[in-house]
Formats: structure tokens, sequence, C-alpha cells
């Protein structure tokens, strides 16, 4: 939008005579008619004005206290490259004036005209304009006839102050303040489906989300991803290797009730202490940890139990942890395959073999065994193996 711009107390004169008329085609740019030369004092109040902006600028010849040959001029353009004066690009005879013509020292003055007056906006601008003048959807919203009376009616029927609420509300549509936390834990979950126990994506609701993660324990599904509704030795998921193995291993023996077993000439233990031992302890020695099937680098604890029994089901180096000085036994079985070396290693505990100056072989055939005596003084570990069905 265009603006008029104004400096105060300006005033300058032409340093080169004005033509009253042009003498080219290109009045515009024609200089001393389009171009006009004034004092390089007015270059420091004059600066080029943005696009569609202007100065209003009166010229006149001075006599004494006389002031004749007025002319308007509007300034759109200033240009204070040409050392030692300041050029102005000009619309000529602005507001009813008449072109004139003046010579070097004429008066140049920026002074307040009519046409700039007229520019500003006037009280009966807003107060006397019809209301229909106003953009209102749907009509008929404002009962005023002038802009003045709508403001005031607008201001009457403007939306009350609203007092602030605390931190954890949030205001409604009902124009009350709600407890968030508590609207939303009290939300229904209108919508939830747990027709699928598809993985959880970012993309995801929260009701999908919860839909997907209810048909997920619903199903059973673990980290192995399958759909199992018993958790078992052969499904993926929920359970180790280690723990499988030992639940297929008590599946593959148990019998179905039995009862309580009685072990003739044996003394029921229970809660009772073995010289400093308690009954816990017992039920150590008397019996046997599975280790599970291992192969590569492993540790037998006999912490879990003095007798352990290990599936060996790839070549193994077997090292040792003992509670304290005792024997121990050990049980080696090959799987289906057979054919499982061990190496035995005392992790920087000296290590004997009973019998041999070199580690006896064990059972390699499938599905045989190798019983594993060992003895540990606290300081050595002395090791006996004995092939079974090899």
């Amino acid at each position: 939008m265009a603006k008029q711009l104004f400096i105060n107390n300006f005033e300058t004169t032409f340093i080169a005579p004005v033509k009253d008329a042009p003498t080219s085609g290109t009045p515009a740019t024609e200089l001393d008619y389009g171009v006009l030369r004034i004092s390089d004092g007015a270059a420091g109040a004059l600066v080029n004005p943005a696009p569609g902006d202007f100065y209003v600028l009166t010229a006149y010849k001075r006599s004494g206290t006389t002031e004749s040959n007025v002319e308007i001029l509007r300034v759109t353009a200033v240009n204070n490259a040409t050392p030692g004066e300041c050029r102005i690009t000009v619309l000529r005879a602005q507001e009813g004036t008449t072109a004139q013509a003046y010579v070097s020292g004429d008066h140049l003055a920026l002074r307040l005209t009519r046409g700039g007056v007229e520019n500003f906006a006037q009280v009966s601008d807003a107060s006397g304009t019809p209301a229909s003048a106003i953009g209102v959807t749907p009509a008929g919203g404002i009962a005023a006839t002038n802009v003045q009376a709508a403001l005031q009616e607008l201001d009457a029927e403007k939306e009350p102050a609203i007092a602030a609420g605390t931190t954890a509300q949030y205001w409604r549509g009902d124009k009350t303040w709600r407890d968030l936390f508590a609207d939303v834990r009290a939300a229904t979950l209108t919508g939830l489906s747990t027709a699928t126990n598809a993985t959880i994506g970012a993309a995801d609701t929260v009701l999908a989300a919860l839909g997907k993660l209810q048909r997920q324990i619903s199903d059973h599904i673990g980290a192995g991803g399958g759909v199992h509704a018993v958790a078992t030795g052969a499904a993926a998921g929920f359970m180790s290797a280690a723990d499988k193995s030992k639940l297929d291993g008590v599946a593959a023996g148990a019998t179905a009730n039995v009862g309580d077993v009685t072990l003739n000439g044996v003394q029921t233990l229970t809660n009772k202490k073995l010289t400093g031992m308690e009954a816990t302890n017992y039920v150590k020695f008397s019996s046997q940890y599975h280790a599970g099937n291992q192969s590569g680098a492993f540790t037998i604890n006999f912490a879990n139990g003095q007798k352990h029994l290990v599936g060996l089901v790839g070549n193994s180096t077997i090292s040792f942890s003992f509670p304290g000085v005792g024997s121990y036994l050990l049980l080696l079985a090959q799987d289906t395959t057979g054919g499982r070396s061990v190496t035995w290693d005392g992790a920087g505990t000296p290590l004997f073999f009973l019998g041999s100056a070199t580690a006896p072989a064990i059972s390699t055939g499938a599905n045989t065994y190798t019983a594993v005596s060992v003895y540990y003084n606290g300081a050595t570990i002395f090791l006996a193996v004995s092939k079974v069905g090899s």
C-alpha cells in the first residue's frame, strides 16, 4: 500500500533551472523537467522511498516575504549518487497546480498540503460508515447501523474474561475447566479392536496398539513370534533354551499320579539338618542337576548340585566351579549325531587325570554316555573318566 512520507522542517533550493514543459518524448526521465537537481544538502534528509511510497514537496519563488509560482510536486525517487547534487524524480503539477519554471536558488520545501491532509483517516470515516459495509457471516449478526455503534455492540457481546485454571486442566467446549488426567483415565475404549496380533508400529493409534497387545497376550506370542496356547519346550518365545531343555527332560521322565515316594531305609529329611548342613543343601547333593544342552566353552558350577547332567550338541571346552572341597559327578550325554569332543580346562587350577597322563577319551557314539568323577581338594582338580555304552 502506497504511503506518503514526511520530514520535519525540510527545505532546500534548486541548483539548476527547471523547465515548465518537457522538450523530449520522455518527460518522466527528462533532466530538469521530470528529474530535478537540488542542493546536495538535501541528501542527508531525503532517502529513496520504497516502491509506491512518495514525498510531497512545494516549489516556489520568494521575493522578500512574498512567495509566487507555487507548484506541488510528488517525489517518487531520490538519487544521491552524483557528487555535489541530489536528483529527484517527480510528478509535476500536483493537486491542481500548474508546472512552473524555476532558476537556481528558487525554493523547495516539504509542507502540509490539502492532498496530504485528505489522505488522513477522518473520524466520520468510522462513526458514519454504514454497518452494512462490515462483512458479517451469517448476515444480520450485527444490529447497529454504523461502524461506531457496531464496535460498541461487539464490545458488549464479547466473551467474558476466563479465569486461569491449573496446569492439569483444559478448557472444554461447554466452557468449563476440566481435569485432563481424570477425563483421560475415565475415557472408555470405544472402538478398541483385538482382531490382530501384529507388531505395534509407530503409525498405530493408542487404541490400535492396545488391541494388538491384548491379542498378543491372549495368543501367547513371545519373542519367537509364533502363536501357542500352552508354553512348551517346543514353542518359541517365552522360554530360554536351558529352560526348555529342563522342561522337556521333566516331561519325558514324568509319571502321572505317582504320589509320594518312600525310599526304604532312608529317613525323611524334611526340615532336618545334616551336621551343620541345611536340608536344601542335602537336596542338591541327593539330586541330579540338568545343565542343559551345551557346546563351545561353558562352566559346570557344582554349587547347583553335586551331580550334573549335560548334553553335548557340539565340541566343547569344560571348566569347573566348586562350592568347596568334595567329590562330584558329571554325566556327559552325546546327542543323536555323536562325535562331540571335550577339552578339559582347569581355568588356572591344576588339573590331573587319574590313571592317565593326558586327557582320557570319552564315549563319542550317538546317544552314548560318559561318567566323570571329579575330586577337588581346594587347590587341585582330580578327574577320572569312565565310558558308558561306547
